[in-house]
């Protein structure tokens, strides 16, 4: 009995699901539904919003239109709802002053008037003297100035309107244009909403989900080598010329006892005349990871095309486990490319 419930306890925890699995899968079904119910509400409460909207309420005037009832025939308008013509203020009265009567221009001096005698008639023809014309009588009148026509302020009393007149009604262009954007502020955030949501859903996903998050992984790591590639530039001819080996090196080893010689036979296959050279040995101590190098000195000092150099190094087989020429430099510590072969060409080399 004690070994079927075992077998069934092993059966049980080897098999099924991880319970880290499980949980983040739980962790992240809530974490979706809380965001889904979540932009939901939000989405819905501006929609409402748009559904109840009313620019009465926003109205800096504060007007109230009256409410019809459904079925019921709407009152008649009274005389206060009416638009009513623009009040005309009328002015009061005022009597005039009355002006000052003009005094009267003085009467000239009088003259004396001629005396008239009575003479007798002619008797016959006699020629009538022509009596000189009187000189004109001049009239001096002052001029009389009219007083203008003045009303005190305190006079001028102007018609109040009446209590009843209604109030001038908004401009409905105005209420529209606000109605609008605020509808508008209401979908940019909505809209804002959304994306935020969605970038948390995302990245949710990411970090929680492993199969996505390596998918991601590796597509991205993949789009990087490609613009690597495309952007990759061409080698020119300088580049290629330099890959090219300049030396040719065949590389024996002779064991004695407890001792290994290694020499190196080097040959310039390039066109150039290269001097001061030195081999780099790689050696690797016996039970240690680590890496011992050591300088060679190429003889002779100067290598002209086509001809060949030695180099040579002696080392216990009980201190190194491993050699490796790891390669060729200058005494600048430029590093100059080369190929190991098994053999020299039949081409008679230079001797040095």
């Amino acid at each position: 009995m004690i070994g079927i419930l075992q077998k069934t306890e092993v059966s049980i925890s080897g098999g099924g699901t991880p319970w880290e699995l499980a949980l983040l899968v739980i962790l992240l079904a809530i974490l979706v539904i809380g965001l889904i119910v979540w932009l939901y509400r939000g989405v819905r409460k501006n929609i409402n919003a748009d559904d109840e909207w009313h620019y009465e309420a926003y109205s800096l005037m504060k007007t109230e239109t009256p409410k019809k009832a459904q079925g019921a025939e709407a009152p008649p308008a009274s005389e206060q709802g009416q638009a009513s013509e623009p009040s005309i203020v009328e002015p009061i009265e005022a009597p005039l002053p009355e002006l000052p009567k003009p005094a009267p221009a003085p009467a000239p001096p009088a003259e004396p008037a001629p005396s008239v005698t009575k003479q007798a008639a002619p008797t016959r023809l006699e020629a009538i003297p022509l009596v000189e014309p009187a000189p004109p009588v001049a009239h001096f009148t002052r001029p009389v100035t009219m007083p203008e026509e003045t009303v005190p302020a305190e006079e001028v009393v102007t018609s109040a309107p009446p209590a009843s007149a209604p109030q001038p009604a908004p401009s409905e262009p105005f209420f529209q244009t606000y109605e609008y954007e605020v509808k508008q502020e209401q979908r940019s955030r909505t809209a804002r909403m959304i994306a935020v949501g969605v970038i948390v859903l995302l990245i949710a996903v990411y970090f929680l989900i492993f199969p996505v998050q390596e998918a991601v992984n590796s597509a991205v790591s993949n789009l990087g080598q490609r613009l690597s590639q495309l952007l990759k530039t061409q080698p020119t001819a300088s580049d290629q010329l330099a890959t090219l080996p300049q030396l040719d090196i065949v590389q024996e080893v002779t064991t004695r006892q407890s001792e290994a010689v290694i020499t190196g036979r080097v040959r310039n296959v390039s066109s150039n005349t290269l001097s001061h050279l030195f081999a780099e040995i790689a050696l690797v101590p016996v039970g240690v990871e680590l890496t011992e190098t050591r300088l060679v000195p190429i003889k002779p000092e100067t290598l002209a095309p086509n001809q060949e150099g030695t180099y040579s190094v002696e080392i216990r087989t009980d201190d190194f486990s491993k050699y490796q020429l790891a390669r060729i430099i200058t005494a600048d510590k430029k590093e100059i490319t080369f190929k190991l072969s098994l053999a020299f060409p039949s081409a008679s080399p230079r001797q040095p």
